[in-house]
């Protein structure tokens, strides 16, 4: 019987099957299908590539069954910080972006990180909302009725598209990874998404991190004719459409929105079978979609008691389906106090000192979160500059750093 919540594959099953790998599927651990019919063995991602501390038993992360290239123990082991390079502020164009990316690069920050939107409502908070939201691990901030849609976007009509941001980072780093937090899959055809991503993937030398959300602003979908009633199943099938055009084999795909004729991409992804692909969300259909089709559960803005609940719910879904369980990534929207020069402005961030940073962070390592994303203090370059400072502060102080 079909549970409640969970998307069907609208594919014709006979030929809706990923080859299984050469070195064969563990034992209890049955490899996944996906409405695509190919030829070839998938090869191991690169997420995580954290080594193991030895303190407790590592937590697989594949989606095809097979062992991951490193360990990532369930506590106490290593954790990436990234930070956000703010599409959303009209001060941040070229120069800006080049010097945010140059510093952040080389305070040896593990990542940067892009989001996506497209139009903004101009009502209220509520407006940046599809009804009825799934939260399950609710977060207060976005009950706070004093915000309005303009000062949620940024109060600025400013937002870079995180594709061409990514390219253009891609070009003026060398070695920090590009996420992003998150791309809204449903908004853009799913071929052209995976050629984008896997050119930069090309270019970038393999350090694409793939974050993707469902979307929860119905001006939006308006604007771009996509029910958002639909939002989910498309994102589900996006995901497979993307992973498997990523591959570079030829392939065929039935969907309910995607049909494809036997085509040959003429992309390859670095990163094989395709870069990490982060599922953004805080309900439970999130944290299945994550274990259905991703490789790691990206929450935001998630205290680490909730996110010990959201593991728990995570392992028990995997365990569920006989497949390893992906990891955790965390996506935080901070501000490190600064005693120099305080901040008394309005704002949806948490102010905290260097220290008490620095034991979220360990907090947040014990419970297993490998990689975490922080949304700092932007409204000037000189502002977000410091911040990376102070930020750098408690991630030395935390002893956390992966590397």
């Amino acid at each position: 019987m079909r549970r409640p919540g969970r998307s069907r594959c609208r594919a014709s099953h006979s030929r809706c099957r990923i080859p299984r790998p050469a070195s064969g599927t563990p034992s209890g651990r049955p490899a996944p299908t996906a409405c695509v019919s190919s030829s070839g063995p998938g090869s191991v991602t690169k997420w995580p590539r954290w080594r193991s501390t030895g303190r407790s038993r590592p937590m697989t992360c594949r989606r095809d069954g097979r062992e991951p290239q490193f360990f990532l123990e369930k506590s106490g082991g290593a954790v990436k910080v990234g930070t956000w390079i703010p599409c959303y502020r009209s001060w941040v164009r070229g120069d800006e972006v080049l010097r945010l990316a140059t510093t952040a690069e080389n305070l040896a920050f593990d990542s940067l990180w892009v989001q996506d939107h497209l139009v903004a409502p101009v009502g209220g908070l509520e407006d940046t909302r599809v009804e009825p939201v799934r939260q399950w691990l609710d977060i207060e901030e976005y009950g706070n009725k004093e915000f309005t849609a303009v000062e949620y976007y940024g109060e600025e009509n400013w937002w870079l598209d995180p594709y061409m941001l990514w390219g253009f980072l891609a070009g003026s780093t060398t070695k920090i990874e590009l996420g992003s937090s998150v791309i809204v899959l449903p908004y853009r055809d799913p071929v052209v998404q995976a050629k984008m991503l896997g050119t930069l993937d090309v270019l970038s030398k393999g350090r694409m991190l793939f974050g993707i959300g469902v979307g929860h602003v119905e001006a939006e979908f308006n604007a771009i004719g996509v029910s958002p009633a639909q939002r989910g199943l498309r994102t589900d099938e996006y995901i497979r459409v993307i992973r498997q055009m990523l591959r570079g084999e030829e392939f065929d795909f039935a969907g309910r929105f995607t049909q494809l004729p036997t085509i040959r991409p003429l992309i390859k992804s670095p990163q094989q079978p395709s870069p990490p692909v982060l599922v953004g969300g805080n309900s439970r259909r999130a944290v299945r979609r994550a274990v259905e089709l991703g490789d790691v559960w990206l929450p935001a803005r998630l205290e680490p008691e909730q996110v010990r609940t959201g593991r728990r719910y995570l392992e028990e879904q995997a365990a569920e389906q006989g497949v390893p369980c992906p990891g955790i990534a965390v996506s935080l929207i901070w501000g490190i106090s600064d005693p120099k020069a305080p901040y008394t402005g309005k704002s949806l961030r948490k102010f905290l000192s260097v220290e008490n940073a620095a034991e979220l962070l360990n907090e947040y390592a014990d419970l297993g979160v490998q990689h975490v994303t922080i949304d700092l203090p932007n409204p000037s370059e000189r502002i977000l500059m410091r911040q990376l400072e102070l930020l750098t502060e408690a991630v030395v102080k935390s002893g956390v750093r992966a590397n």
